[in-house]
C-alpha cells in the first residue's frame, strides 16, 4: 500500500510532535525551540512584489520548502510501525509504504496493520489523501498462461 497525505507538512500538530520529542529524551530547549519554531507563525502570499495577501497567523504545520520540514515529520511519524513482522512500513519525509506479507491467501496481518496505521493516522491528526493512496498486490504465485 503506497500512502499518500494531504497536506502533509501542513497538518503537523506542535503540542503533538512535542509530546514525541519529550518521549524521545530530546533536550527541552531544543523541544521549545521547535514548538517556538512551528507556533505564532506569520504568514501571507505576495504577487510581483507589490500586492500582499491579509497576514494570517498559524499554530500548526511545518513550513513549506524548508529543510527541517521533512525531518519534523519524520520524527511526527516516526511512532508509526508495524507490530508484525510480516508487514513492514518503509518511509521518507512524507512517503510512507507499507509492504505486507500474505501466504496462504490469509492476509489478515496485512488488514490489520493497515487498519492500525490509519487509526494512527486519525489519533494524529494526519488525513490519508484517497485518491492518491493506491495498493499494488504482486502474486509471485501467479502463472501466466503460456
Amino acid at each position: 500500500m503506497l500512502y499518500d497525505f494531504s497536506s502533509a507538512f501542513n497538518t503537523i500538530q506542535p503540542h503533538i510532535l512535542c509530546d514525541k520529542l519529550i518521549s524521545y529524551d530530546i533536550r527541552p530547549s531544543i523541544v521549545l525551540w521547535v514548538l517556538d519554531y512551528l507556533t505564532s507563525r506569520p504568514q501571507f502570499v505576495q504577487l510581483n512584489a507589490s500586492i500582499n495577501s491579509d497576514v494570517l497567523t498559524t499554530n500548526m504545520g511545518a513550513p513549506q520548502g524548508t529543510v527541517l520540514s521533512p525531518f519534523l515529520f519524520s520524527l511526527y511519524t516516526s511512532d508509526s510501525r508495524s507490530s508484525n513482522d510480516d508487514c513492514v512500513f518503509d518511509k521518507y519525509a512524507d512517503d510512507t509504504v507499507q509492504i505486507g506479507l500474505i501466504t496462504d491467501n490469509d492476509d489478515s496481518v496485512y488488514v490489520e496493520q493497515k487498519d492500525v496505521f490509519i487509526n494512527w493516522c486519525k489519533n494524529n491528526y494526519l488525513v490519508l489523501n484517497v485518491e492518491k493512496t493506491k495498493e499494488m498486490i504482486i502474486d509471485f504465485l501467479l502463472i501466466l498462461p503460456t
